[in-house]
């Protein structure tokens, strides 16, 4: 499952489970604020004119939501801010809102759901096409694209129905618009629905199988469009212990690089392991999925191994450590391909001073590999933050009638 598809199945999952006072609106506000404080050894991410810098990072959550006995809605705006102490043509802005809304019923469930995000961030680096180097430069020499500009907008419906007493039949309609200010970039709109049911085994087990087809087209690169066909579920293996699994194949695939990746009968699929007990969580898994974007990122076969592991120390402090490998492989022309492959370690520790204040220490490396110079090329990044987080609690409170 790409990354934005497992974004989107978060967000639906989370609005199909709640409860609340009959006849009454329970409304919520939990307001939090986060300062950074990094330091980085490559701040362009780039192979060349590798340069170090600070930067000072602002974040912000303001999650708003009503809940009544069959319906919620939920508003919430997450706005970040980088200042680069050496280097202020870096600096970025981003802003992220949702809206949802759905209601639950005793056969008939229903998910609307639309995300806006809009970012300024100049760091994307690579070779222009048609564009040839400086004199005495090498080949290679990145540029900086100036005060990129991107924006996307994402609308999601979903509709369900119970069929029996443990078996739903889902289908959901998802269209996205991606927008950039460079040339060099690509515009897309995307159109991706899926068909599929849900038998329950248990609270903590269930199986399914679904149908999913997208189309995606943009200026640069005409229209593509392909079928997935998936199934496979969710077990618990033991008390603690949770076994995801999927398989999938794309039984379609046109337009454009696509031709490419249906030529070859790919296998799709996830293995996802997951435990936890009194004081550790831990995940591992791999997976293998098509994903489609703008930008720099068109139509790509992706795999992805992971691991996660968290662990509580005493009653106010945790420690995490995370590490991932993915690769991705994008068919320009006939026999010939784009890859690209980044792994990623990240340790972080978390102290908790109340309810409320917390301080936290993260080290994170990144490396990647490509001969694509559009996508950044080969690079190296280290970095190392501090910050202070604060998490405020106004909710459920102002009930109304």
């Amino acid at each position: 499952m790409s990354g934005r598809a497992s974004h989107r199945a978060l967000l639906l999952a989370g609005g199909l489970s709640f409860a609340a006072p009959a006849s009454a609106i329970e409304w919520s506000f939990q307001p939090a604020a986060e300062l950074l404080q990094t330091y980085t050894n490559n701040a362009q991410r780039t192979a060349t004119g590798s340069e170090s810098d600070y930067i000072t990072e602002v974040r912000a959550s303001l999650p708003l939501e009503a809940r009544g006995r069959a319906s919620r809605f939920e508003f919430g705006y997450w706005p970040t801010y980088e200042y680069f102490w050496d280097d202020d043509s870096l600096n970025a802005l981003s802003h992220l809102a949702r809206c949802g809304w759905s209601r639950e019923g005793a056969r008939v469930h229903a998910v609307t759901a639309f995300t806006y995000q809009h970012s300024e961030d100049p760091r994307l680096t690579g070779t222009r096409p048609g564009e040839a180097p400086a004199p005495g430069a090498p080949a290679e020499t990145p540029f900086l694209l100036e005060r990129t500009q991107m924006t996307l907008a994402d609308l999601t419906a979903l509709l369900g129905f119970k069929v029996g007493r443990s078996t739903t039949i889902e289908t959901s309609a998802t269209a996205t618009e991606q927008r950039y200010a460079d040339p060099v970039l690509v515009d897309s709109n995307e159109l991706e629905g899926t068909v599929g049911f849900t038998h329950e085994v248990s609270p903590a087990q269930h199986w399914d199988a679904r149908l999913r087809a997208s189309r995606f087209s943009s200026d640069e690169v005409g229209t593509q469009s392909f079928g997935i066909a998936e199934g496979g579920g969710e077990f618990e293996l033991r008390r603690g212990l949770q076994l995801t699994t999927r398989l999938g194949w794309i039984v379609a695939a046109s337009g454009g690089v696509l031709d490419e990746l249906s030529a070859g009968n790919q296998i799709l699929g996830e293995l996802l392991l997951a435990g936890e007990s009194r004081s550790v969580r831990w995940s591992a898994g791999v997976n293998r999925d098509v994903t489609t974007g703008g930008g720099l990122r068109l139509a790509l076969l992706t795999g992805e191994a992971t691991a996660d592991l968290d662990v509580t120390l005493g009653e106010h402090d945790t420690l995490g450590v995370s590490a991932s490998r993915s690769h991705s492989r994008q068919p320009v022309e006939s026999g010939t391909t784009l890859d690209l492959t980044s792994d990623q370690f990240n340790l972080r520790v978390r102290h908790s001073f109340s309810a409320s204040w917390s301080a936290s220490f993260e080290a994170a490396h990144l490396q990647q590999e490509s001969d694509d110079a559009v996508a950044g090329g080969t690079f190296q990044d280290d970095r190392v933050s501090i910050g202070v987080r604060w998490a405020g609690n106004s909710g459920p409170k102002g009930v109304s009638r």
